[in-house]
């Protein structure tokens, strides 16, 4: 929930004022590149605009296209009033330190016009209802300065012909991420130092030039100089790799290694070509060459394997971040992430760490929404489900599974298939009681009737507590014989009074069930 108010700004988009003031704020355009997925500027070069304060002065073909796209921007807001029968006025407004600048908006602040100039690409995109991610940041950051509603995400050239669009409402995941992105990029611009996002490997000095003449033997040389020169330079070369700027280092030594090499085996071959009888300087080059090779080839093992480790320590430290932020909750909730897919095709530490840290974000704030999510559904079943807390013991489940109107339904829907089930039990219960009463009355007219046609010449009958299949028949008014050999009974010429009992409550209750599914 926003805690703070919208704050309008009375100046024109354009103007140097309203330049000044998105200095002082970080502003919607910015957010893609914050998120580091901005087509037009990295998140390294943003903090460096932010902490020096110098923007780039734009091309005068970057100042023409602004210009056409403010003038496309105007042309179409009319069309874009028609579609959606509203008038729309341009706004600079802030909330916290987020400053978002409308292309449009309605007075009653529930819809925003964003416009962005004609592309085939992004059209299509758009006609597709979908607004790319490159873009969803500056919509999620002008919704929540604004607490509009949505957004309609224009496309055009200004005409009717060529135009599309679509509406973008806030994404709760991504707002939370949003604001999390900006809070961790504040903590790093507090230690940055700018001029760092491209890093050169320091040049290592050339060899000294190797001079050797010989006739026989050898009659000149600076071999022992050049032998020591070059033992102390391969040795002054880093093996312990760290940072970006220690793997620029040893990638660059790597070229030196594979040069020099190639720089003794031109000596070596121009000493073969002077003498034969060279042993001792040609084992000197060799053992020089040897130790280039061996470096190069340790430095180039180093680099692949240091840079693995690295990435490997960063995705494990990663994850482990999460998996101690969900242990954290209040309740076991689950959530999705992806740290491999998110470094994929990264070369260097920064922004491996960088699109880590983003992916440590989007789950976190997953996360933060989930619990959100349960916490209003808990609240919500605890209002409307009073009297049947009982058929809810999973709250926490069910209000992680559905949320807004998902979730009124799956507790209506629950609550009322109860219902039904107490209302056929008690229907059941009624007919049980109505069953056992009739059957109880038929039995006693039976006797009744049994008394009065009593015979004298059987007196064993007298005394026999049955009834005749006859007697039966004439109380039910109807042949119980079909009906009873479907209900599964044994037919007999006379039953005990028990066993009619019993007979006569099951065609009962089988009546009654039929009399319910053909009233249905």
């Amino acid at each position: 929930m926003n805690t703070s108010a919208m704050i309008t700004h009375r100046t024109k988009q354009g103007t140097q004022e309203w330049l000044d003031l998105r200095a002082k704020f970080h502003t919607a355009s910015e957010a893609a590149a914050m998120m580091g997925c901005s087509t037009y500027m990295t998140r390294t070069q943003l903090l460096d605009q932010k902490k020096t304060g110098i923007t780039p002065e734009p091309s005068n073909y970057e100042k023409n296209l602004f210009a056409l796209g403010h003038k496309l921007e105007d042309l179409a807001r009319p069309i874009v009033e028609g579609i959606i029968e509203d008038d729309l006025f341009q706004l600079v407004a802030s909330k916290d330190n987020l400053l978002a600048s409308f292309d449009g908006i309605t007075l009653m602040g529930d819809l925003a016009f964003e416009h962005k100039m004609w592309n085939a690409k992004l059209a299509e995109s758009v006609r597709n209802g979908q607004v790319p991610e490159s873009h969803v940041w500056q919509l999620e950051q002008q919704l929540y300065v604004s607490d509009a509603e949505k957004i309609i995400f224009v496309v055009s050239d200004g005409t009717t012909e060529n135009l599309v669009y679509c509406y973008y409402e806030s994404d709760p995941v991504k707002r939370n991420q949003l604001l999390a992105g900006w809070q961790k990029f504040d903590e790093d611009l507090a230690t940055h130092v700018p001029g760092l996002e491209k890093v050169e490997g320091k040049s290592i000095d050339q060899l000294m030039s190797l001079s050797i003449k010989v006739q026989g033997t050898v009659l000149a040389s600076n071999l022992d100089l050049f032998t020591s020169n070059a033992v102390a330079t391969i040795e002054s070369i880093n093996t312990t790799l760290t940072t970006d700027q220690d793997f620029a280092d040893a990638e660059k030594a790597i070229k030196w290694c594979k040069n020099s090499e190639a720089a003794l085996t031109d000596a070596k071959a121009n000493v073969l070509s002077q003498s034969t009888d060279i042993n001792a300087v040609l084992t000197a080059l060799d053992e020089i060459a040897e130790k280039v090779r061996a470096k190069r080839l340790t430095l180039d093992k180093l680099v692949k394997n240091q840079k693995e480790q690295i990435k490997q320590t960063l995705l494990l430290e990663a994850k482990n971040e999460i998996l101690e932020y969900l242990a954290a909750q209040k309740y076991q909730v689950q959530v999705t992430y992806a740290l491999e897919l998110a470094i994929k095709n990264k070369k260097t530490l920064s922004s491996i760490s960088e699109d880590v840290f983003l992916e440590v974000s989007r789950t976190k704030a997953a996360i933060d929404v989930l619990v959100q999510q349960i916490d209003t559904g808990i609240a919500f079943i605890a209002e409307n489900a009073q009297g049947y807390e009982f058929l809810f013991g999973d709250r926490e489940k069910l209000a992680e599974t559905y949320s807004g109107e998902y979730l009124v339904e799956a507790v209506k829907y629950r609550i009322d298939e109860f219902k039904q089930q107490q209302e056929a039990k008690a229907v059941a219960e009624k007919f049980d009681a109505k069953a056992k009463a009739e059957a109880e009355r038929m039995i006693a007219q039976a006797k009744k009737q049994k008394e009065k046609a009593k015979q004298p010449e059987t007196p064993a009958a007298d005394n026999t507590d049955s009834i005749t299949a006859a007697q039966l028949d004439a109380e039910l008014r109807f042949n119980h014989d079909p009906i009873a050999t479907h209900l599964g009974y044994i037919v007999k010429d006379s039953y005990t009074y028990d066993e009619a009992a019993n007979m006569i409550k099951g065609i009962i209750e089988h009546l009654a069930e039929l009399q319910a599914a053909f009233t249905k």
